[in-house]
């Protein structure tokens, strides 16, 4: 048997061996089916009691230190930091290129594998899902690694060369119509 095993095995011999105790004080006092149910809640109460606030201050402490070791991380980098662990290291220059381009009380639809890290590194703006897209209103971020199969709501919108405004080869950005930069 392993140790994580032998460690279960015993804590609950142990419990079964508190709440038998606990039982055993209680006979005289009460009914025996209101003995097993207060014994075994005074046995996990007193459990919890003593373990949890261990385990508590334990994962504040760990959350503290991660706290301290990021504390020299201004918050761009940590939003960008999503990008890097993806391997989207081109994001995140194309990414400061579309926060240039969009207002920052833009609505836009993006086509891109990294939804997520994308509506994080461009916050505040507000995403829009394909069946809400609107090409008079909404900005178009296109990324060539989401596939180029865009819904047929938002097509027509990527058609638009003259709103078309190009980070790279693999990368633009597309303004609503009618719509200023």
């Amino acid at each position: 048997m392993s140790g994580p095993a032998i460690d279960l095995i015993t804590a609950v011999c142990g419990l079964a061996v508190g709440v038998l105790f606990v039982a055993g004080m209680l006979q005289r006092h009460w009914a025996t089916p209101y003995r097993w149910v207060a014994a075994a809640l005074l046995v996990t109460v007193v459990v919890l009691a003593a373990g949890l606030p261990g385990k508590v201050r334990a994962e504040l402490d760990a959350l503290d230190a991660q706290r301290k070791a990021n504390a020299g991380t201004y918050e761009q980098q940590a939003h960008e930091r999503c990008l890097r662990d993806l391997g989207r290291e081109d994001l995140v220059q194309a990414l400061a290129f579309a926060r240039e381009q969009l207002p920052g009380d833009a609505r836009y639809y993006v086509d891109t594998p990294s939804i997520p890290c994308v509506m994080l590194n461009l916050f505040p703006r507000e995403p829009v899902r394909a069946r809400d897209f609107d090409a008079k209103r909404d900005w178009l971020v296109l990324d060539d690694a989401g596939g180029g199969d865009l819904p047929a709501r938002v097509a027509p919108a990527a058609r638009a060369a003259e709103r078309r405004v190009s980070f790279s080869p693999t990368f633009a950005v597309i303004a609503p119509e009618g719509g200023e930069r």
